[in-house]
């Protein structure tokens, strides 16, 4: 019997190799300097990350038909899914980024009004 903690731990390989397939078409895999997106047929994706292409072909048409991919005559690309995520991605950290800003605004104020050392008075200042 498996343990029930081990259930929740073990990786999903079908999951594994999806999320590799994204990489490797968002050109994660192997990339030049800058990682561009590429199109690629299944033989292709198949031989470059070394799995089976049955195995390839059934995720390559499970992520196109959740628009995760777009396939393109005989080759696959990321699909508007991916671009949704990424647009997600963005706002989410634009988000962060404010919310950050706004405190830091205010850790300045309350440095301000427990008295700043004065210019020239500080750490590595000459007496």
């Amino acid at each position: 019997m498996i343990e029930q903690h081990t259930l929740f731990t073990r990786p999903m390989k079908g999951l594994e190799t999806a999320l590799q397939i994204l990489e490797y078409l968002g050109g994660w895999v192997n990339p030049p300097a800058i990682p561009r997106p590429r199109a690629a047929s299944l033989t292709v994706i198949a031989t470059d990350l070394g799995i089976p292409e049955p195995s390839i072909y059934r995720l390559l048409q499970t992520l196109r038909q959740a628009g995760w991919l777009e396939e393109i005559g005989r080759e696959y690309r990321l699909g508007l899914k991916v671009g949704l995520l990424g647009v997600g991605i963005h706002a989410a950290l634009r988000h962060q980024a404010e919310s950050l800003a706004g405190v830091i605004g205010r850790l300045d104020g309350v440095v301000d009004q427990a008295g700043a050392v004065p210019a020239g008075h500080g750490q590595g200042a000459a007496a």
